[in-house]
């Protein structure tokens, strides 16, 4: 039996990012927001074909998620499973 993929939509106002480089990631988390100005979708391929969805920023007010999402990225992380960050009031 095959496996289904699912295609990557089109979401308007999103920017989508697929496996960034940590060399591609800016060194400050604030450069980071900068950069993606706006809501954004990080897909980060896991060790597993198994499924993730992680929310950052879903208020704006608690910046803690998105600090720890920077400091991953810029390390290189390897997930377990195919991991789909969510980065949403980047305005705020």
């Amino acid at each position: 039996m095959g496996t289904a993929r699912l295609a990557t939509p089109a979401l308007p106002g999103f920017k989508i990012l697929h496996a960034p480089a940590p060399q591609q990631i800016p060194d400050s988390s604030v450069s980071f927001l900068q950069m993606l100005g706006g809501p954004a979708i990080i897909f980060i391929p896991g060790r597993t074909r198994r499924k993730r969805a992680i929310t950052t920023l879903l208020h704006g007010n608690e910046p803690s998620g998105f600090q720890a999402l920077h400091r991953l990225l810029k390390e290189g992380f390897k997930p377990y499973a195919d991991t789909t960050f969510i980065v949403v009031s980047v305005d705020a």
